[in-house]
């Protein structure tokens, strides 16, 4: 019984220790997010070269306004309360929605209106009159709800919280009314309660953002209530156990932040709703991607990343705002009640938010393998990879490298171009032993046994020192000493010295022997050892000959010439290779122009065909004859392109990236599955509307 009433006690505490942590985390005051805001700015602005929020406004983000990086900054900045010249960014605006409107405002997606809607409203300005423009008409009321619904359940939601951000009135003769939008939200939803940005897949990024949407409704209307009490069901089973939220297969930090989103605008703590409590709550899984610098980052154990620190800071913001007056990101119908500058002193939060401190488990450090959704590739694009990463709905990547590559179809002479393979630190977690190559695995037991065997040497030849006093003191010369009359002398006078030690230094005698400080040695000993070091030797060396050869033999060094010059035998049988992104032309930012030809074809030529060649391999043929940039992620099962000629995915919008096809079919699998035969026609395209512009629309299979 006692022993029973011990373990009780034991559990009991264990309990209460661990109820109090919780709480301890769950108790983030408003001030304390406060200070997650302000370093993530703080960030933004040292990396920027900035030095305060009135600098990154003009210098960083008003040249490039209109697009989603500087807009949600700007968005985030003005709802937070930053004091910034607000009129800097509202005539950047002015110029974009007037070359816009120059062009038609067909030429542009809905909710990139949308978005420059919210910064306007979020630097002050009226949308129903901005530069002459009534944009509040053109991005919301004035769109027929099947027209919006045509580009993704998204449209609809940014119509509605475009409406709902100062409640403004909609005229009589609107196409659309807020019931009409909200009955087609209604109508798309899945089955199981999700939403979907494709319209078939359960994402919940869609299905988070869809209930944000539909929060100002959710008390009033009953036909919203049930749907987005099924929606919440639906998050719950999503959530993973460690808190987060993935999207195409990756737990992510903007997933995880637009559910802490939809929450907030729903009026409900996510530190404190049981269905949103696994092993850590919404809020401390948000809080795991923040970085040290005061970003966060895509992946967990990714680095800082543009759109994963917008996202999470206009979360945090939004939730702060439901602490202080329970008001979401999106009400701008009320002043929020913040201090207007940044804190002089950024306040520090506890560092067991930051992924340095996280534990190593595999639960955080990649997804589970059970999980339908995180079986689903990982990209919305066509050539499809298990190993994808940094990919959400609202996603889009900055290019973090700029390797000089050639353009055009011929080589040029620049050999400082890099092939870029996604395991460096920070994109994923390095491969497993079952995920190495033979080579792989036998340059590591290389390098292991190289290590073991000098470790050996090193402790033999320390034993060797401690048996026989150094060099000078071998057993081959122990009897036999040079100097004979040297070798009585020094016995005579140990001799002498042992009678006049004291009577306890004398007690110590035998203890110094076997300290081997007075330590006989027979020839016998010493022709045994001698043997045995010797043969010990011998093998070591042959062992460490062996680990070397197997180490150079698992190395493969090569010069940038040797590297881009190695194609496969010569062979009379080709095939086709093209790399095509004329769909790009009009949407590259300046810096990418200088890496992308004028006419939108980076190659169009033949290539030696080898037996088993992929779609993959006959690509990585092209760009090395020609010096092209290429990066990609994965084994060389599963293979997934992210960029060529620095050319990525989300490069220009949300939607864009590379697919390939054969003979004009786009595969389903990896590039690196698929097969390809001679006389084949390999093309690789980039889309920027998720294939929908080069005739495959991305349909969720």
């Amino acid at each position: 019984m006692k022993s029973l009433r011990k373990i009780a006690i034991v559990l009991a505490s264990a309990f209460i220790i661990l109820q109090s942590c919780v709480i301890s985390v769950q108790a983030l005051s408003a001030d304390e997010i406060k200070g997650y805001i302000d370093s993530g700015l703080e960030y933004k602005y040292s990396s920027a070269n900035t030095h305060n929020a009135d600098e990154f406004v003009a210098e960083v983000l008003a040249p490039k306004a209109g697009t989603s990086d500087s807009d949600w900054y700007a968005i985030t900045m003005g709802r937070y309360g930053v004091s910034f010249n607000k009129s800097v960014y509202i005539n950047a605006l002015n110029q974009k929605l007037d070359d816009i409107y120059s062009n038609g405002i067909s030429s542009v997606r809905i909710t990139d209106l949308q978005r420059m809607a919210l910064a306007y409203s979020a630097c002050g300005a009226d949308i129903r009159s901005v530069s002459g423009h009534n944009l509040l008409a053109d991005c919301s009321y004035m769109r027929s709800a099947d027209e919006m619904a045509q580009q993704g359940v998204l449209t609809l939601d940014y119509g509605l919280i475009v409406l709902d951000t100062e409640n403004y009135n909609i005229p009589d003769n609107a196409v659309s009314s807020r019931e009409n939008i909200i009955s087609t939200i209604l109508s798309i939803q899945l089955a199981n309660g999700c939403f979907s940005a494709d319209g078939k897949t359960p994402d919940a990024d869609a299905t988070a953002m869809t209930v944000t949407a539909l929060a100002p409704y959710y008390e009033n209307n009953k036909a919203v209530k049930v749907s987005v009490d099924k929606a919440l069901e639906q998050l719950s089973k999503m959530q993973k156990s460690d808190g987060t939220f993935a999207c195409w297969g990756k737990s992510n930090c903007e997933s995880t932040a637009q559910v802490v989103m939809c929450l907030s605008a729903l009026g409900i703590d996510c530190t404190k709703d049981e269905r949103f409590i696994k092993n850590s709550d919404l809020l401390e899984a948000l809080l795991s991607f923040k970085k040290s610098s005061g970003g966060f980052s895509h992946l967990y154990n990714g680095k800082e990343n543009s759109m994963a620190t917008y996202q999470a800071l206009y979360t945090l913001v939004g939730y702060r705002s439901f602490l202080l007056e329970n008001q979401s990101l999106y009400n701008f119908s009320q002043e929020q009640d913040a201090d207007k500058t940044l804190s002089e002193s950024v306040y520090a939060p506890d560092d067991k938010y930051n992924d340095e401190n996280r534990g190593a488990e595999e639960s955080y450090r990649i997804v589970s393998e059970n999980s339908s959704l995180e079986n689903q590739a990982e990209s919305p694009l066509t050539q499809t990879s298990e190993n994808s990463v940094e990919n959400s709905t609202d996603a889009h990547n900055e290019t973090s490298t700029k390797a000089t590559a050639a353009t055009g179809n011929t080589a040029n002479n620049n050999s400082d171009i890099n092939y870029i393979v996604r395991y460096k630190q920070g994109e994923e977690a390095p491969p497993t032993v079952g995920e190495l190559s033979f080579y792989q695995l036998l340059h590591t037991l290389g390098i292991v046994l190289f290590l073991i065997t000098v470790y050996v040497v090193l402790v033999l030849h320390k034993t060797q020192k401690q048996n026989f006093g150094g060099k000078n003191n071998k057993p081959k010369s122990y009897q036999k000493n040079k100097d004979k009359g040297k070798a009585i002398n020094d016995i005579t006078q140990t001799n002498s010295q042992e009678n006049e030690l004291p009577k306890e230094k004398l007690e110590n005698k035998d203890s110094l022997k076997q300290n081997r400080r007075i330590k006989p040695f027979s020839k016998k000993h010493a022709s045994k050892f001698s043997a045995l070091n010797f043969s010990a030797k011998n093998s070591l060396s042959a062992v460490l000959s062996v680990c070397i050869i197997v180490f150079l033999c698992s190395c493969s060094v090569k010069t940038p010439e040797e590297y881009y010059s190695q194609n496969s035998e010569a062979s009379e049988e080709t095939v086709q290779v093209k790399i095509d992104c004329t769909t790009a032309l009009d949407k590259l930012s300046d810096d990418l122009r200088d890496y992308i030809p004028t006419d939108g074809i980076i190659a169009d030529e033949p290539v030696s065909y080898s037996d088993g060649d992929t779609a993959f391999s006959v690509l990585t043929k092209v760009t090395k004859s020609n010096k092209i940039q290429l990066d990609y992620t994965g084994s060389e099962s599963s293979v997934y392109v992210r960029g060529i000629s620095n050319l990525y995915e989300f490069s220009c919008g949300n939607l864009s990236g590379w697919m390939v096809n054969i003979n004009g079919n786009y595969i389903q699998t990896s590039a690196s599955e698929a097969e390809v035969k001679p006389g084949d026609t390999v093309a690789w395209r980039y889309t920027c509307d998720l294939g929908a512009d080069i005739s495959n629309a991305y349909k969720g299979e």
